[in-house]
């Protein structure tokens, strides 16, 4: 995980609904930068998802 940075963000609401994408929640990320982010409530998406972040944490990325 050296050297490697995972600037993209996924927030779970409820356990259902999960937004993924770039965007930090600052108004200059919504009104002057160029961000993506992606709402879905497809649940074996939303696993599979939910799955790749907790495994990126596990292996040390994301931590300071």
């Amino acid at each position: 995980g050296q050297g490697v940075l995972v600037h993209t963000k996924m927030i779970s609401i409820d356990g259902r609904t999960l937004v993924i994408g770039s965007h930090n929640l600052t108004s200059n990320a919504f009104t002057r930068n160029m961000e993506l982010s992606l709402v879905t409530d497809i649940p074996e998406d939303n696993k599979r998802i939910a799955s790749y972040f907790e495994n990126l944490y596990n292996q040390g990325y994301g931590k300071s």
